[in-house]
């Protein structure tokens, strides 16, 4: 099964309303193609669900949650619960875990 990410079209310079063309091409990993090829990366207190989503609306490509201690996800703390939820409709999904 392959997935696919929304793409991102920039705005025309030349402002004829005709989207720009493609500079980078899709991020490939594995069986999933990303058609924009930007990966936010995990930032604590930052990159929450809410913060992720924003990215999500404007046309972002991978979206790392927060770093949380592989510990706490073995052990399934709230906190950890907490830091690794995704909205249902953010794929792929990608979570960074510290071992400690």
């Amino acid at each position: 099964m392959t997935t696919t990410a929304s793409a991102v079209r920039t705005p025309s310079a030349s402002g004829s309303g005709e989207p720009a063309q493609r500079v980078l091409p899709p991020l490939q990993i594995g069986p999933i193609t990303v058609e924009t090829p930007v990966v936010l990366a995990p930032m604590a207190g930052i990159t929450n669900a809410a913060f992720r989503r924003l990215c999500r609306e404007h046309g972002g490509g991978i979206y790392v949650a927060e770093m949380v201690t592989s510990r706490a996800l073995v052990e399934r703390t709230k906190e950890s619960m907490r830091i690794i939820h995704h909205d249902p409709d953010e794929t792929p999904r990608s979570v960074q875990a510290l071992r400690r």
